[in-house]
């Protein structure tokens, strides 16, 4: 099962990139070709990003929500028994 460190991973090449745009900010050369370019792949890393922990936390919330509809009918179940 995956851990949030292994979220932590998918992180890495987001940080990867704010370094290059940072490096590149500092350049004195200035190639706004290549700020555009690093700005566009920490976008769509970014986008990706969200995407994948937007799934996360949905099928989480359907676990949790599945199992308490599971736990609402178990515990009626034993309502009935019990009564019987």
């Amino acid at each position: 099962m995956p851990t949030l460190q292994d979220a932590k991973e998918l992180v890495s090449p987001l940080e990867e990139l704010v370094r290059e745009l940072k490096s590149e900010l500092n350049d004195s050369k200035g190639d706004f070709d290549r700020l555009v370019q690093l700005a566009d792949e920490l976008g769509e890393l970014a986008d990706e990003l969200a995407e994948t922990f937007g799934s996360i936390n949905e099928t989480l919330m359907d676990r949790i929500k599945e199992f308490r509809g599971n736990g609402a009918k178990s515990t009626s179940r034993r309502k009935t028994a019990v009564a019987s």
